[in-house]
């Protein structure tokens, strides 16, 4: 059966559920999501809408199903457990100019599908009414692949629609940058709740695409003058540590990155050796965003494995895919001098610890 899925806005409509068991209870706690106004008729109805309706969340009119019930009503739901109840129903509801759901799935206009809700995210499922079971299976698969993270990504792409409205691009541009956005892989993040590094993610990469977008209108980006912070539009910093399946260590390259970034004025990423993203994948995502030199810099005390086998062989492919781009690499942090400084003041702080317990015992 070909049926055309729709999402309706219920907020203050009538909808009126005829019945009182478990059937109308689901009915009417999907109802009173939406924010439906709901009447339920039935001389008895389960715990959970006598509770409701104690609360002044519904009205229960406690008596037998008489038409009278439809007037005015936007929806409505035969939810009884007698087929010829339900029926008339129907039928009344038809005649009231109402749209009907029918429990048994007979003589009503529209299904109730299997739903899953993550914040603004509604998932729907329909199977026409051939398998139920089906669409439950399904619905219990989904929600494992799609969490609460789907939730929070919405909350932030909402708010950055709001912060980028006062901007008042033109429509191509508004398009071109949600569907850009859309793409952009924060889900990684939001698992960790790495709420910070997410929202960071996709405020950079709107800024970029933006600043992309208008220098195309004034003229090629190869010239594009240098940032007032000292970097150049083309140019883009690639960190390449070791990686870590802490979420501390992660955080705190990460917040080293930002602070280049803000130092240098390059867009700045992170790629691991041993993780994901990967020094590749970094890299490429600078290229995506119209970096035509990388600045790659290990983030690595010596000159081990890492520095003298996996870095260049990942810069031998960077090379290769992308002949065009120039591809800078720096040396690890080896025995620069400023790592004593860091060793000394480390040194220090342990001494000015010992003290105070000293004090304090």
């Amino acid at each position: 059966m070909a049926l055309y899925p729709i999402f309706l806005k219920l907020s203050g409509r009538k909808c009126a559920v005829v019945g009182g068991g478990k059937v109308a209870s689901r009915k009417v706690a999907r109802l009173l999501e939406a924010g439906a106004d709901v009447t339920v008729v039935a001389p008895e109805v389960s715990p959970e809408i006598a509770d409701l309706a104690s609360q002044g969340r519904l009205r229960w009119l406690k008596r037998e199903y008489a038409p009278d019930v439809l007037a005015d009503a936007f929806l409505v739901f035969a939810a009884t457990d007698c087929p010829e109840t339900n029926r008339r129903v129907a039928q009344d509801a038809h005649d009231a100019g109402a749209l009907v759901n029918v429990a048994s799935g007979s003589g009503g206009d529209f299904l109730v599908p299997s739903v899953i809700r993550r914040g603004d995210l509604t998932i729907a499922i329909g199977t026409g009414g051939a398998s139920p079971e089906v669409a439950r299976r399904l619905r219990l698969m989904l929600e494992e692949e799609i969490g609460p993270e789907y939730a929070r990504w919405l909350e932030m792409m909402a708010e950055l629609r709001e912060e980028l409205k006062p901007m008042d691009l033109d429509d191509d541009t508004w398009q071109a940058l949600w569907q850009h956005l859309a793409e952009i892989d924060v889900i990684q993040h939001l698992k960790r709740a790495q709420y910070r590094r997410a929202r960071n993610v996709l405020w950079n990469a709107a800024a970029k695409f933006i600043d992309q977008m208008e220098a195309k209108r004034e003229s090629d980006e190869s010239d594009a003058e240098p940032s007032s912070e000292g970097g150049a539009a083309s140019d883009c910093i690639v960190i390449a540590a070791h990686g870590s399946t802490s979420d501390r260590a992660r955080d705190e390259i990460e917040r080293l990155a930002e602070a280049v970034q803000l130092a240098t004025g390059y867009r700045t990423v992170v790629g691991y050796l041993s993780g994901e993203p990967g020094v590749m994948e970094a890299a490429e995502s600078c290229i995506e965003g119209g970096a035509s030199t990388l600045l790659i810099v290990p983030y690595l005390l010596f000159h081990g494995v890492h520095a003298h086998k996996d870095l260049p062989g990942i810069v031998a492919k960077l090379g290769e895919a992308h002949p065009d781009v120039k591809l800078l690499v720096a040396k690890p942090l080896g025995d620069h001098p400023l790592l004593k400084d860091i060793v000394v003041d480390r040194v220090q702080e342990i001494g000015r610890k010992d003290a105070e317990t000293q004090r304090t015992d």
